[in-house]
């Protein structure tokens, strides 16, 4: 005998993404984050020096496929088989006493939000300053700008913005994370596309 499942009217009415395109972008988003870009580069640039930085980006590549991506696939999995919040998905596939993983799941995602909404606001500021004045070409003239930065109410206002436009995007659900992921992970790949070709 064949076993079908069959949706619960609660499961009916979750909301689902659109497109498998969608879902593989915003599995990619969670996974080659933003620290890809600011952080990841400098690191690289310190532990090369001239020799180039194919070395560091291939056991960074590495480390994405045997680590990040397996993880992200068993939680995906997870939610798809359990049909579940993340504390409810420990609870049902390990056990009751296992709902703290699950709820440290949560803690964690919470303080990357935190985190990240503060990088977000850095990469708003810089975007729209790199449009109006040309980019540092010392490491002088960065500690300048970022001092310039901190002596002014842009770092509290590009967080507010950015809080808010990531707060939008959640409390519209699905749909609006999808939409986001489409547009914004191409850009991310291309600029770490362009990163590892430059390196």
């Amino acid at each position: 005998h064949e076993i079908v499942w069959m949706p619960s009217p609660e499961e009916r009415e979750q909301p689902l993404f659109k497109s498998k395109l969608g879902l593989v972008l915003t599995c990619l988003g969670s996974v080659v984050g933003t620290g890809n870009i600011w952080r990841y580069p400098r690191i690289v640039a310190n532990n090369s020096g001239n020799e180039g930085g194919l070395a560091f980006l291939l056991l960074w590549g590495i480390g994405l496929w045997v680590w990040s991506i397996p993880i992200k696939l068993v939680e995906f999995a997870m939610g798809r088989y359990t049909r579940k919040n993340v504390i409810a998905s420990f609870k049902e596939l390990v056990g009751p006493w296992a709902q703290w993983m699950g709820a440290w799941v949560v803690c964690v995602t919470l303080f990357i939000g935190c985190y990240y909404s503060v990088v977000l606001g850095w990469c708003f500021y810089y975007c729209v300053h790199s449009m109006a004045y040309p980019l540092p070409r010392s490491y002088a003239e960065s500690t300048e700008r970022w001092e310039e930065l901190n002596d002014t109410y842009y770092p509290l206002l590009c967080h507010g913005i950015a809080t808010l436009l990531s707060g939008i995007c959640i409390v519209r659900g699905v749909k609006t994370v999808e939409l986001a992921n489409k547009i914004l992970v191409p850009v991310l790949l291309l600029i770490v596309a362009f990163s590892l070709a430059w390196s």
